[in-house]
């Protein structure tokens, strides 16, 4: 009999929804933060971090580097004319963690799938994020953490995927799959390119995005593109018969 799958999951847009809308409302609750505890105009402070997440992205995208949240947050705060101040920033990490968790949540169906799933194959959580305690926080508030074998965020690594010692991390916490390892995302690059160099089975599937994901017309053969939220929720039922079907099929 063939050993089952173990399957490796993102989080955003993967357990749980994560697009604009969820990332502008954290941004407005640190902001108002900001504006209430330190003085910083709610609309400034919002601008000033943008255009720090867009460097951190240019940074990591060279570096494989995971944003850090502090030292984005005093960049900020400097750009404000504020100096270092520990207080201030620890608080408004707070306020992001607790908006994240208030924000987030996994989808009810999918959480509802994956308690039979982990009957059946051994599962692990591999996410960027540049703080680690929402995820984990929301995952076992809405009753799944205990079913992931190794739960890993990024931030916990210092570096994000796409880089191979991410996907190293897990792998580390995931032994003695041989190749029957899958890991499901919805980014292209991040996820399935990411997914292919460590030499797992990636599945790509953008069910919970708010807009269809940018990626090539023509895959890779090895990935599986679950393109719909039924194809999706049929291959949590099934894995195999997904992950085992003749490439194209």
């Amino acid at each position: 009999m063939e050993a089952s799958w173990t399957i490796i999951f993102d989080f955003g847009n993967t357990l749980a929804p994560f697009n604009e809308g969820e990332a502008a409302s954290i941004t407005a609750d640190i902001a108002a933060c900001a504006e209430r505890r330190a003085g910083i105009d709610a609309a400034e402070f919002t601008a000033l971090w943008l255009a720090e997440r867009e460097a951190d992205f240019a940074r990591s995208a060279l570096s494989g580097e995971e944003h850090d949240f502090g030292a984005r947050l005093q960049r900020v705060l400097a750009a404000a004319g504020r100096g270092p101040e520990p207080a201030l920033c620890a608080e408004i990490e707070a306020c992001a963690v607790a908006s994240f968790v208030r924000h987030v949540r996994v989808d009810a169906e999918i959480g509802a799938a994956l308690p039979a799933l982990a009957a059946r194959c051994r599962l692990g959580l591999l996410s960027n994020y540049l703080l680690s305690e929402p995820i984990h926080r929301v995952l076992r508030r809405d009753g799944v953490h205990g079913l992931f074998a190794k739960v890993i965020v990024s931030r916990e690594v210092g570096y994000a995927k796409p880089d191979p010692r991410c996907f190293e991390a897990i792998l580390r916490g995931l032994p003695g799959r041989g190749e029957r390892m899958a890991y499901v995302g919805d980014d292209y690059r991040v996820d399935v390119e990411g997914a292919l160099r460590a030499g797992l089975r990636p599945v790509w599937t953008w069910a919970l995005r708010t807009s269809p994901p940018a990626g090539p017309e023509r895959p890779h053969p090895a990935v599986r593109s679950l393109r719909t939220r039924g194809e999706y929720l049929r291959f949590l039922h099934d894995p195999a018969g997904v992950l085992d079907a003749p490439a194209g099929a």
